[in-house]
């Protein structure tokens, strides 16, 4: 990156992981990506994680960096960061992240596994790509055809940014509480005298007459987006694996 004479230096990346302050390299991490500096990025990376073996905990900021790269690095860099163990503590799975904003064309050549191929032809077919016949797609790997098929239903997705994540609301059921407080009662009254591992659970609701919103299944964060494996999941509840 070049700087003019009367503009103030930053910090160089030793001196940034020496210091091993989260704000002043997240700075940077963003200064980077404007920049499209990805070998730069890389770099900092790898210093962050083996500032970790003398005590520095900078994982963090290698975690992040990753994320930055399978969101807006060129596919190349992108492909890179897809391992297994990456993207733990990201907004969401690095294949995941890294097909919302590249084409399955433009990863595929440099993609490390047929695994993660396979699973990042899936996220691609959920945002309109045709994969079919496609032997580097790997469908093998989630069973799942490699297009949409007319029956299945839109499937919720992400939008990955760089600091957040924008993501369709889960659906609730609205209820109310009316005519529910003399049941209620009832139960309190059992529980006392039930035994422990029969005594109702709370389930948070109101019975004062206000509304009440439910929610049927895993917590919102969890499901954030519906991804391949939702569509998965969808392909079991039919019965099976989805027509090809």
């Amino acid at each position: 990156m070049a700087f003019s004479d009367d503009e103030p230096r930053p910090l160089d990346l030793d001196d940034l992981v020496e210091a091993a302050e989260a704000n002043p390299l997240l700075r940077r991490v963003d200064a980077l990506c404007d920049a499209r500096a990805w070998d730069d990025l890389v770099e900092l990376a790898r210093r962050c994680r083996e500032a970790y073996e003398r005590g520095k905990q900078l994982w963090p900021i290698a975690e992040h960096i990753d994320y930055r790269l399978a969101l807006e690095a060129p596919p190349a860099y992108a492909a890179s960061v897809l391992t297994p163990a990456a993207g733990r503590f990201a907004f969401g799975p690095l294949t995941e992240v890294a097909a919302s904003t590249h084409t399955f064309d433009d990863l595929e050549p440099h993609l490390p596994s047929p695994q993660v191929a396979g699973v990042v032809a899936a996220e691609r077919v959920l945002r309109g790509e045709v994969l079919t016949g496609r032997p580097g797609a790997h469908a093998e790997v989630l069973e799942l055809p490699m297009h949409l098929e007319a029956w299945e239903p839109p499937y919720m997705l992400a939008t990955y940014k760089a600091h957040e994540i924008q993501a369709p609301s889960p659906e609730v059921t609205q209820l109310t509480a009316e005519g529910s407080a003399a049941g209620a009662e009832r139960t309190a009254r059992r529980a006392p005298s039930a035994p422990w591992g029969h005594i109702p659970s709370s389930s948070g609701r109101s019975t004062h007459g206000r509304p009440w919103r439910s929610w049927r299944g895993p917590p919102p964060a969890a499901a954030r987006t519906g991804g391949a494996g939702e569509r998965q999941r969808g392909a079991r509840r039919r019965g099976g694996r989805p027509p090809s």
